[in-house]
């Protein structure tokens, strides 16, 4: 075994110091990145949901009809209701990684 001195041994530790906390940024990059995927997953589902809606209200138009005009705003409350619980999702999403950051950046100041 060799014997190092005490500052090889500080040398060591900064070493292993710079290449955990390289380790931990990767890890929220590579979080964050996941994060990015997963809203624009959920953006993309919405402008194709607002398309629809779009055609949908050309029909609507054609057929002028009180009972359709009536369901046609049950189903925009289901639609903004679909979107303020995903909305809510996000958000939840968002704080744990915040959450999750901190204890990060945290464990990382502890190394």
């Amino acid at each position: 075994m060799i014997d190092l001195n005490l500052n090889d041994q500080l040398n060591i530790l900064k070493i292993q110091a710079f290449f955990r906390g390289f380790l931990v940024r990767k890890q929220i990059c590579t979080q964050a990145k996941m994060e990015m995927q997963y809203f624009m997953n959920i953006f993309e589902s919405n402008n194709q949901a607002q398309d629809g809606d779009r055609s949908f209200e050309k029909q609507q138009r054609i057929q002028s009809d009180s009972q359709e005009e009536f369901s046609s705003i049950e189903q925009r409350k289901q639609y903004a209701i679909q979107n303020i619980n995903k909305i809510k999702k996000m958000i939840e999403v968002l704080n744990k990684s915040i959450m999750d950051r901190k204890q990060y950046l945290q464990q990382s100041q502890i190394y």
